[in-house]
């Protein structure tokens, strides 16, 4: 019993301290939180299967306790003192009393450890649904942590669309540039030259 609950606090202790880590911002934390997850995860699923193997052979010795003692008829450990008595009268009395008496407290005894079973049995029912709570809380920071990720991933994904569009967007007003450079040249040229037939028309008009 001492062991159930010292790792059904160790349980709540490690879950929150997930939680407090669920919100570090450093990369190398993230890289060991997810990491602990993981095996907390594993180490609750083997103590699930544990509990539930226990509740189900404390319920089964209940069951048979029970019949046990339905099936015994009251005052049963006495019959054998009543049957090999051979004394006086008040001896046979005195003997069934005393006989009744530790039936009756022997029942009471049973009757105590019946309920103690139960008793035990609620408990690790209730330790169950709170493994459970945690096993909800667990799932949802890891959903939580995956849907962070594949956002950062789509981020990740548009800007290198951006950044591969930008770069083609670039090449291409390079090269309109380079078209426009050569174009002005080529209208240099030629206003150049057509100045110069004109100067030398002039020249020989002379």
């Amino acid at each position: 019993h001492q062991i159930r609950t010292y790792t059904q606090q160790l349980i709540t202790d490690t879950d929150n301290l997930l939680k407090d880590l669920s919100n570090c911002k450093d990369r190398h934390l993230k890289i060991q939180r997810d990491r602990l997850v993981d095996e907390f995860t594993s180490a609750l699923t083997a103590f699930q299967v544990v509990q539930r193997k226990t509740v189900d052979f404390e319920k089964n010795a209940m069951r048979q306790a029970r019949s046990t003692a339905i099936a015994k008829p009251p005052g049963s450990h006495s019959g054998s003192h009543n049957s090999t008595s051979s004394g006086p009268f008040e001896d046979n009395f005195v003997t069934g009393s005393r006989g009744q008496t530790q039936a009756q407290m022997q029942e009471d005894i049973d009757l105590q450890a019946l309920e103690e079973q139960e008793r035990n049995i609620r408990e690790l029912e209730e330790n169950i649904v709170g493994v459970n709570e945690i096993y909800k809380k667990l799932g949802a920071m890891v959903y939580e942590q995956g849907h962070v990720v594949d956002s950062i991933e789509a981020s990740v994904e548009q800007t290198s669309v951006f950044v591969s569009e930008g770069a083609d967007n670039l090449k291409k007003a390079s090269q309109y540039q380079n078209k426009l450079r050569k174009k002005k040249l080529f209208i240099a040229l030629i206003l150049a030259a057509i100045v110069a037939v004109i100067i030398l028309l002039i020249v020989w008009s002379k």
